[in-house]
């Protein structure tokens, strides 16, 4: 494994440096680079910003990984880090397609792989949001500029041929009927099938889902799909039912509550939100708290928004031990762009 002082030698031989201008440029004394280069001793941790900058790499450059290591750095920076550089990205791809090539059926590089691009496409959508909405300020009621900013943003599309699911109801067809293991994807094709109107279709995959499967959210999904055909005014209380039914299955739960905030009933989906959470072992996703906010923000109660974005925050560092990055910002950017309005 390359040392540091390894790295700092061939980094300076490579800018055709000798050990007295470096040190120079680094207001430290030549013996100090020599003892770097020969591994007796190390950079402090506050210069090694400046040695970085002076070979133009990043401080991580300076360091050899253990592969270990660098799987657990990636981890970490999808999970933790929006802004990633091209040249991190690059970094992340050329190792990760390298353990693929050394280990084809690898599952973790693989995992990683599609993970790290789901990550880069969120990255890229938000900056063609943030330059699409500075180009929309300059030239206003473009068609372009919006158009952008609704992909950007995942807006619903309304024509047909766009937005009837139809590759992605193919594909999970496709998968069950080459992998019956796959039964997760029946949930995914539900979705879909309901979404694009194909109530009849959505009716056959559901029987046959509980032919090879038990999933208690197949129940709320045929109440789902007498809601479609009714109305939600019809299924009120049979949601409710399931509610009952369920009231230690917080995915059951959870879908009860989604259904009432879709349907303007705020005040119901934040009773079946917070039932949901309190039946969710640790640890607990945040998605409860984020609804509830957005449910107090539709109610006009923004204090009460506040109050669940803090308790979001707070749950992310509870349950899942983050201290630092991401979502933590994006919260504190939520919570003050809601005290501003």
């Amino acid at each position: 494994m390359t040392t540091i002082g390894e790295k700092i030698k061939k980094l300076r031989r490579d800018k055709g440096m000798s050990q007295s201008e470096l040190a120079e440029k680094l207001g430290v004394t030549s013996q100090a680079i020599s003892k770097w280069e020969k591994d007796i001793s190390q950079p402090d941790i506050q210069t090694l910003p400046n040695i970085a900058a002076c070979f133009g790499v990043a401080i991580d450059d300076l360091f050899e990984y253990s592969k270990e290591k660098k799987y657990e750095k990636i981890s970490n920076t999808l999970e933790f880090n929006r802004d990633i550089t091209a040249k991190e990205f690059l970094d992340m791809e050329s190792f990760l397609k390298s353990e693929v090539d050394l280990k084809p059926d690898n599952y973790k590089p693989i995992n990683l792989l599609a993970d790290m691009y789901s990550v880069w496409v969120e990255i890229l959508e938000k900056k063609s949001f943030d330059y699409a909405k500075r180009a929309l300020e300059l030239k206003p009621n473009s068609k372009d500029n919006m158009t952008l900013i609704f992909h950007a943003l995942h807006g619903k599309n309304h024509d047909w041929n766009i937005g009837s699911h139809k590759d992605s109801i193919d594909f999970w067809k496709k998968i069950l009927k080459a992998e019956p293991k796959n039964v997760r994807a029946y949930l995914y094709l539900l979705d879909d099938l309901m979404d694009a109107g194909r109530l009849s279709e959505a009716k056959e995959i559901l029987a046959e889902a509980r032919t090879v499967s038990k999933d208690t959210l197949y129940d709320t999904y045929e109440v789902q799909i007498e809601e479609i055909e009714n109305g939600f005014a019809s299924v009120i209380d049979k949601y409710k039912a399931l509610a009952e039914k369920y009231p230690k299955d917080w995915r059951v739960l959870f879908h009860v509550a989604n259904q009432f905030a879709q349907s303007e009933h705020y005040e119901e989906a934040i009773k079946y939100w917070l039932k949901s959470f309190e039946a969710m072992e640790k640890p607990r996703y945040t998605d409860m708290y984020d609804a509830i906010a957005q449910c107090y923000i539709r109610l006009g109660d923004k204090a009460s928004a506040i109050s669940y974005y803090k308790k979001k925050k707070q749950l992310i560092k509870d349950d899942w031990g983050a201290r630092y990055g991401y979502a933590l910002d994006e919260i504190d950017e939520q919570i003050e762009e809601i005290s501003r309005e």
